[in-house]
């Protein structure tokens, strides 16, 4: 059986279908009656059952890989909740103890059918880099992101050093990252958002986006609280 959205707002169900794989790439799919009548340079081997329903991999255009562990978990408005139960976990998403979180991050992702992913890391090359490794190894579709801030980071440096740290660092992931695996993965420059961001580190991040053709993510207008404050930061 064949689920898929060939447009926006429609579903579309086949009962009798049937997929044609060659070399791993999707040649060709619909009714199995028609599929069966295609002229082929060899021979076709079928794997049949009912029990099944395909469907193309699901898209998910935003998560957190540091905040896996936290899924579901406190009930505080967006600004409150960041400081009591993000920012804490996230602080110490880096290191050896961490590394093996990583790998089964991905493993559930795709184990849940999403095989295009988009992802916020934490401030750390340490563990965006072995992001980076965990969806190749799995051979998903990922875009990926080292987390940026410099106005009440979570990180140790020194604040006139965050900056000049977060680019260098984001940059030197670009480098490695962005349309690696054959362009299943690119690099996403990832200032978390306008509170959490100095113009300084903004402008930094979309100039190199914009450098190196990479993507650029953050969050944009999440409760009215958030609202409220960067109108005052910025007007």
């Amino acid at each position: 059986m064949l689920l898929d959205a060939p447009e926006f707002g429609e579903l579309r169900f086949h009962r009798d279908g049937a997929i044609l794989v060659k070399d791993g790439k999707i040649l060709d799919f619909g009714p199995h009656e028609r599929i069966a009548r295609r002229e082929l340079d060899a021979p076709v081997r079928w794997i049949t059952s009912s029990r099944y329903v395909m469907m193309p991999g699901l898209i998910d255009l935003h998560t957190h890989l540091p905040q896996y562990p936290m899924v579901a978990r406190g009930d505080a408005e967006l600004l409150p909740w960041l400081r009591q139960y993000i920012f804490p976990i996230e602080r110490e998403f880096t290191g050896p103890r961490v590394m093996k979180q990583i790998p089964t991050f991905f493993e559930r992702v795709v184990g849940n059918g999403t095989t295009t992913v988009g992802v916020f890391s934490a401030i750390y090359e340490d563990t965006c880099h072995a992001a980076f490794e965990a969806a190749r190894d799995i051979g998903m579709r990922a875009i990926i992101g080292k987390t940026m801030m410099d106005v009440g980071s979570y990180g140790q440096h020194q604040p006139r050093k965050v900056v000049s740290i977060s680019l260098h660092e984001s940059e030197r992931l670009c480098t490695e990252w962005n349309k690696a695996n054959d362009g299943l993965l690119d690099y996403a420059f990832s200032p978390r958002f306008a509170i959490s961001c100095s113009d300084k580190l903004m402008r930094g991040a979309a100039a190199m986006a914009k450098q190196y053709d990479a993507y650029i993510q953050t969050h944009l207008a999440e409760n009215q609280q958030e609202i409220e404050q960067v109108k005052h930061l910025f007007n």
